[in-house]
């Protein structure tokens, strides 16, 4: 997996813990979707794409995108690991480029987590 993923992984992986552990989405979520999907799913209604709205915790809760505390439901996820170029978020086309973080792959912390 190229490593300009990562951060979108650690997003998914903080958006999958349950609520116990008490995510901050304004502090911790949002501003990775603000860097990497707001143009496309923000409060800009007219710019909207799959009528998916990530800039508030009802919108990206709202639908199958972000499930929290089940990452095998997150829709989220998929997009952000499929090796699909049609599905994978974001899309090659907006050059959105991040920087490599040392967070692991949520699918594997997840799969850690449930075993512990």
């Amino acid at each position: 997996m190229p490593a300009k993923h990562l951060p979108f992984l650690a997003l998914a992986l903080a958006l999958a813990i349950p609520l116990q552990a008490r995510v901050d989405f304004n502090r911790e979520v949002r501003p990775l979707l603000a860097k990497h999907c707001f143009a496309c799913h923000g409060p800009d209604k007219e710019a909207r794409k799959a009528k998916l709205r990530l800039d508030t915790f009802e919108g990206a809760t709202g639908s199958s995108a972000i499930v929290p505390g089940h990452i095998d439901k997150s829709d989220l996820v998929y997009r952000i690991e499929t090796d699909d170029k049609d599905d994978r978020m974001p899309p090659s086309s907006t050059n959105s480029e991040s920087t490599p973080t040392n967070s692991p792959s949520p699918t594997k912390a997840s799969t850690n987590a449930s075993s512990a």
